[in-house]
C-alpha cells in the first residue's frame, strides 16, 4: 500500500512540474525582458585608471537572483555577488571583495546609476547592459548556482557502465533526490526533442528548489555502454535501479527521500522500479 501512495505522489509532482515548464515556455520569455537577466559592465574609476567589471545575473523562479563579478584586469572570475532588488534600486554586494554596487534602474531598463563603495573608497558608477553570450549561442549559459558532476556508475548485473550527470544543490545537504527517465526510444542525459531539453530543463528546475538530480545517457547513446535498438523496458528499470543504487552511495543524499521521475514511458519505467526489491523512498 505504501508503494502505491508513494507513486502517486511522483506522478502527481512529474505533473506539475511538466505544466510549470509548458506553462514557463509561454510566458518567461516575456516577463524576463524587464528582468536584469544578463549581463552589466561599467568602468569602476580608481587611482591610477579604470577597471572594467562585469556583473553577470539571472533571476531564478522564485523571485532572487543568481549573480557573479568578473574584473578580468585583477584576474577576479565569477565572484559569487549577493543581489537586493527593492523597485527601481538594484543593490550588488561581492562580500569576497567587501565591495557593493548601488544604484537606480534608468527608465529605459537599460543602465544602472549609481555608487560603487568598498572601504576607504567611495566612486560614482555607470553600468550598462550588454546582452549575453547566451542570447547568441544556445550552447553558452551563466554558471548554475548548484554543481554540476558528470558522473559513472555501473548497472552491476549486466556490467554495463552508465554516464550522466549529477546536480547537487548549493549547501551541505543531505538533499532529496531524484532520477530522471527519458521517453521511449534513445535520448541522451538531457531527453533532447529537437531544440527542446525536456530532461535539462526539468533538472535545472528541480535543483535550483534544492533537490539533487541524476540523469543519465541511454543505452548507446552519449557516454553510456550498450545497445539503443536492443534496449527493453526491463533494461530500463534495471538502469533506473542502479541510478538509484548509485545515489544511495553518495553523501549529499537524503536516503528517505529518493525517488523517480519519467517522461512518457519513462513514467512506466519508473512505476515499475518503485515495485522492485529496494524501491524509491518518500
Amino acid at each position: 500500500m505504501n508503494k502505491i501512495v508513494h507513486v502517486s505522489w511522483w506522478q502527481r509532482t512529474l505533473l506539475y512540474l511538466l505544466l510549470v515548464i509548458l506553462t514557463c515556455n509561454r510566458s518567461v520569455a516575456g516577463e524576463t525582458q524587464n528582468a536584469l537577466d544578463g549581463y552589466w559592465k561599467g568602468p569602476l574609476q580608481v587611482p591610477g585608471g579604470k577597471l572594467e567589471v562585469i556583473f553577470r545575473l539571472v533571476k531564478l523562479s522564485d523571485g532572487t537572483y543568481f549573480a557573479a563579478m568578473d574584473v578580468p584586469l585583477q584576474k577576479v572570475s565569477r565572484m559569487p555577488v549577493a543581489v537586493s532588488v527593492h523597485g527601481d534600486t538594484i543593490s550588488l554586494a561581492a562580500e569576497e571583495a567587501g565591495s557593493r554596487f548601488m544604484g537606480r534602474l534608468t527608465p529605459d531598463g537599460k543602465k544602472i546609476d549609481g555608487t560603487w563603495s568598498q572601504p576607504g573608497f567611495t566612486v560614482p558608477m555607470l553600468l550598462e547592459f550588454v546582452p549575453a553570450t547566451i542570447d547568441t549561442n544556445p550552447k553558452a549559459r551563466l554558471t548554475p548556482p548548484y554543481r554540476e558532476e558528470e558522473v559513472l556508475f555501473t548497472n552491476i548485473p549486466v556490467d554495463l557502465r552508465l554516464a550522466g550527470m549529477l546536480t547537487i544543490p548549493a549547501g551541505k545537504g543531505p538533499f532529496p533526490a531524484v532520477v530522471l527517465v527519458s521517453d521511449a526510444g534513445a535520448h541522451d542525459r538531457e531527453g533532447t526533442v529537437g531544440d527542446y531539453h525536456v530532461l535539462g530543463a526539468l533538472g535545472d528546475y528541480l535543483t535550483r528548489r534544492g533537490i539533487a538530480v541524476l540523469r543519465f545517457d541511454d543505452r548507446g547513446v552519449g557516454k553510456s555502454g550498450g545497445q539503443a535498438s536492443t534496449t527493453t523496458v526491463p533494461d530500463m528499470v534495471s538502469d533506473v535501479q542502479a541510478a538509484l543504487n548509485f545515489l544511495r552511495t553518495r553523501p549529499e543524499i537524503d536516503l528517505e527521500h529518493l525517488g523517480v521521475i519519467g517522461h512518457g514511458e519513462g513514467g512506466n519505467v519508473a512505476l515499475l522500479a518503485a515495485a522492485q526489491p529496494l524501491p524509491p523512498a518518500l
